[in-house]
């Protein structure tokens, strides 16, 4: 019996051979193979992805996904800023409408009065108010608290009308103007550094120009109808009269969040802040404190150019007109270093070597800093200015330093703000922790000048003060960034 034969090596070498052609097509070609060896297995993607992998997976996910997981961020910072838009400007435009209707009215009404106190209680309110009109912004949003401000508005024109006597006065032109402009103030500024990131110094002086512009038209019509109507129906005019104004604002300005406390989504921003953790920081408090003493000696030129005019043998109507040349510079001050700060950084400047800006040595120091040591100069030189020419460009000059000073520090707490939820308590206190400068400024001026009847003590005082606020900018900047050309 004949064995079998034993297993040949041809029978394995075509399979063997087959292999290599399955093999041989994708590599000479570079096509796949039409029916592979076997089944490739999805990859399996499990629940929980790292940061990397969930980017990365982004891409192969549907938009209706997509949609659905940015609803559940949360919201950080400046993360979900636009930086502007057709609906950003509209708000800025409102911004604009509201500051002239409102902060522009309210310094030239008290020019033809006798009685100057309810200026600065005015003030003290508004600065003061942000205590709590800030957090109900962060709250409620910005319409349902603008609404009653514009009929505080309307009210206290109403009631200014009418009153004949001091204490209906100090009601009418002293806490409801305060009131009214806290109300109208802080949502506004809350709203417009909401929806703006790069250009939010720019967005912000663009619209707190509007009481500027307003500190120009409203002198010269408020003085015209007290010549022909009287000073009650003055008054029930400018009430008229801001009722369309403030309609619009209302309608325009609104925060980015849908509804108060939510976002653009419907989402829950954060938790109620506490004011321990939004007040007890120390760059916070430095950069206050220094704000406390800027606007404090900012304020003082407002209310006495005029009367330094006078004292200087001008005339009335032109202690007026300075006060409107004051506001037509800040109009461009204003625009202006609102745009330097966001092109340079809102905590720098380009530094002033001889007689030129040069792009090479550039941010060095703090255009908030800049603007005050300028403004503090100006306030010094004022001394020695006493006649026509020289007190135009004061008010010229002064305007333009002055005027970025408020919208910048609103920029500068903004940007200081890590959770864009809280910029209103943090605006709100800021402004509250500055209050009885404002309070104060004008009656210490006062006193100086009639117990030693001179203006020499008045303008060393508002330009030590602003002195004092500059270093203590410095020392706020230097916490921030210690590098004098870091962008901050």
């Amino acid at each position: 019996m004949l064995a079998p034969p034993p297993p040949s090596s041809h029978s394995s070498s075509p399979q063997r051979s087959r292999r290599r052609r399955s093999k041989s097509p994708s590599k000479r070609t570079g096509f796949p193979p039409k029916t592979p060896p076997h089944p490739v297995p999805k990859p399996v993607i499990s629940e929980t992805l790292s940061p990397a992998t969930s980017a990365s997976n982004t891409l192969d996910k549907p938009k209706e996904e997509e949609e659905l997981e940015e609803k559940d961020k949360p919201f950080v910072g400046d993360v979900a800023v636009p930086g502007g838009g057709s609906r950003a400007w509209l708000v800025v435009f409102g911004g604009f409408l509201n500051f002239t209707t409102s902060f522009g009215v309210s310094p030239s009404s008290y020019l033809f009065l006798p009685l100057r106190r309810p200026f600065s209680h005015s003030l003290f309110l508004m600065f003061i108010g942000g205590l709590f009109v800030g957090p109900a912004y962060d709250r409620f949003g910005a319409r349902p608290i603008m609404a009653p401000g514009a009929i505080i508005c309307l009210v206290s024109y109403i009631m200014t009308s009418f009153a004949r006597k001091y204490h209906l006065i100090l009601l009418s032109q002293g806490f409801l103007f305060g009131i009214r402009n806290a109300m109208l103030y802080y949502p506004t500024a809350g709203a417009i550094a909401e929806w703006f990131d790069k250009r939010r110094g720019l967005a912000l002086g663009l619209a707190i120009s509007g009481s500027s512009v307003g500190g120009i038209i409203w002198p010269i019509v408020i003085g015209r109808l007290l010549n022909s109507v009287g000073f009650a129906w003055t008054n029930r005019i400018l009430a008229f009269a801001s009722i369309p104004l403030l309609g619009i604002a209302c309608t325009l300005v609104q925060e980015r969040r849908g509804t108060g406390g939510h976002d653009i989504h419907g989402r829950k921003l954060t938790s109620p802040p506490r004011l321990s953790k939004e007040v007890f920081q120390h760059q916070f408090l430095v950069l206050s404190s220094a704000l406390f003493f800027v606007f404090m000696g900012m304020l003082i030129p407002f209310n006495y150019v005029g009367l330094y005019a006078l004292a200087n043998g001008l005339s009335p109507m032109m202690g007026n007109d300075l006060l409107s040349i004051c506001y037509g510079g800040s109009v461009v001050g204003r625009i202006m270093t609102g745009w330097i700060g966001d092109r340079f950084g809102r905590y720098n400047n380009d530094f002033v070597i001889g007689t030129r800006i040069s792009a090479n040595y550039v941010r060095r120091f703090n255009v908030l800093l800049a603007l005050t040591v300028a403004t503090s100069t100006l306030i010094y030189s004022w001394i020695g200015l006493k006649t026509l020419a020289g007190q135009v460009t004061f008010a010229l000059l002064y305007g333009f330093c002055s005027g970025g000073l408020v919208p910048l520090g609103s920029a500068c707490v903004a940007q200081t703000t890590v959770d864009m939820g809280h910029l209103g308590l943090r605006i709100g206190v800021m402004m509250a922790l500055c209050s009885p400068g404002a309070l104060t400024a004008n009656p210490i001026a006062g006193m100086l000048r009639a117990k030693l009847n001179s203006w020499v003590e008045v303008h060393i005082f508002a330009g030590s003060v602003m002195l004092l606020g500059a270093i203590l900018l410095l020392w706020a900047r230097m916490l921030w960034a210690r590098r004098w050309w870091v962008i901050v």
